[in-house]
């Protein structure tokens, strides 16, 4: 069927331009604060005491060179299929069906990989409920928060943003009050001690500071997901740069305000003892406050999680949707809801797929730590993506623009990170690790190849030329 056909039949597969810098801001700090981050940040603080600091800023480094070049490529061209649109764009001149198998196999790999992150954050704060309220199963917690965060997805992203913002605030604010009564001494737990915060800043050595580095990098993951929302932005160029950087600001100075305060209540012997469970927060949160802190800790993490898939369901099915307005998935999922202008199809196939390994996962840490190999990946090959376009489109018009030193730096922390895997789980364990994230993709290539082998000719041209305009 023909392009034009396609459209035509379809009630509209544009958005409007309607969404402020604060769209992409509320975006990126709603999918990156989850409960899997507060819970990771707690980790962080168990595994490398007062130095989770430098963890913490490992990973902020890490992600903004990602976000810088997510947002170079999103403003050098203004389309919502983000990863997939900058792997067609970069290899178009190889040849139309070559470059749009590559771009629709890593575009579908990007997608899936959310399964991990689903798996992680879902089994947080569905296992915070649990502890929590004591009331239903991890499993029926996970499907509760599923089906509110699609439900007000398909309202369209007005309705989802004034939701994210509000969550977000209960959210950041209980996060923030932990930590600040923590150092004041106006705890259960005693007088803060900030002596413990210099004399005893590693207590567990450098190897500590290593392995709390996945969850350094886990607590900016996701700040480039304000990316996908270009063809909402008004003045994209501008505003998402912004969004980003806000989001990145606010989410370091929460979690060191956070980290720092309780760090200084609790031993490295308490800190390890209790740190590391699926739900460490709600722990830490009665150890503080008594019943006062679990409860703050359980509408904390059910904000965060709510909030998390919220994002995460704006974002994630505009990389699906917009590979099938070109031809490069079933048509199917191009379609926009005319009223709220929401892919309400790439949004019920991305709950579906999202939620197979959700329904098997276990211990949280292990799920954070394969999913941030799995995102890691993805970094490497945008960070060099941006770097080929540099060279290849050399000409084009960048409203936002970074040295290409930068993103070599980037990659260089990126591999060091991948590297600290060996040391954590073993050669082999953390080859397992990085298998399975390079396994995503694979699966995502083999999609990409059979649909795209089975489109025609004329589908194939046409989404071959978008790329050249």
């Amino acid at each position: 069927m023909a392009k034009a056909e396609t459209e035509a039949e379809l009630d509209g597969t544009e958005f409007d331009h309607t969404v402020s810098w604060w769209g992409p801001a509320v975006i990126a700090i709603g999918l990156v604060v989850s409960t899997s981050t507060f819970a990771g940040g707690f980790i962080m603080v168990g595994e490398a005491g007062p130095a989770f600091v430098i963890a913490l800023l490992i990973g902020c480094l890490i992600n903004l060179f990602a976000a810088l070049a997510f947002t170079e490529m999103t403003t050098m061209f203004p389309r919502a299929g983000q990863i997939y649109e900058y792997t067609k764009q970069a290899f178009a001149k190889h040849g139309s069906t070559r470059s749009l198998t590559l771009a629709a196999g890593i575009g579908t790999g990007y997608w899936l990989l959310f399964g991990l992150v689903w798996a992680a954050e879902s089994t947080a704060g569905s296992s915070a409920m649990v502890q929590t309220l004591d009331i239903g199963s991890v499993v029926l917690w996970i499907l509760i928060f599923n089906l509110i965060a699609v439900g007000i997805n398909m309202l369209g992203i007005g309705t989802t943003l004034i939701i994210e913002l509000l969550l977000i605030i209960v959210n950041l604010g209980i996060r923030v009050s932990l930590g600040v009564v923590a150092y004041l001494g106006f705890t259960n737990a005693g007088a803060s001690n900030a002596a413990v915060l210099t004399h005893q800043f590693a207590p567990f050595g450098w190897a500590g500071v290593l392995t709390a580095t996945t969850f350094g990098v886990w607590a900016f993951l996701g700040l480039e997901f304000a990316t996908p929302l270009v063809e909402e932005v008004k003045n994209p160029s501008k505003n998402i740069p912004k969004g980003i950087a806000i989001g990145a600001v606010i989410i370091l100075a929460v979690g060191l305000v956070m980290g720092l305060g309780v760090a200084s209540v609790f031993d490295p012997a308490v800190r390890q003892a209790v740190y590391l469970g699926n739900a460490p927060q709600i722990e830490i949160g009665g150890l503080l406050l008594g019943d006062l802190g679990v409860g703050l800790t359980g509408i904390a993490s059910f904000s965060a999680t709510l909030g998390a898939l919220l994002a995460a369901y704006a974002s994630i099915p505009r990389i699906i949707y917009a590979m099938a307005r070109e031809g490069l998935w079933p048509e199917q999922f191009a379609w926009l809801h005319p009223r709220f202008e929401a892919p309400w199809p790439a949004i019920g196939l991305t709950a579906i797929i999202v939620l197979i390994p959700t329904f098997f996962s276990g211990k949280v840490s292990l799920l954070i730590n394969a999913a941030t190999a799995a995102w890691l990946i993805a970094y490497l090959w945008v960070l060099g993506l941006v770097i080929v376009l540099k060279w290849s489109h050399a000409d084009l018009k960048r409203p936002f623009s970074f040295p290409t030193i930068t993103y070599v730096v980037g990659i260089l922390l990126t591999l060091l990170v991948l590297a600290g895997y060996a040391s954590q789980y073993g050669l082999v364990g953390g080859a397992l690790l990085l298998s399975l994230a390079v396994g995503i993709y694979i699966v995502g290539f083999v999609f990409a190849k059979a649909w795209v082998s089975s489109q025609t000719s004329e589908t194939l041209q046409e989404a071959a030329i978008s790329a050249d305009d």
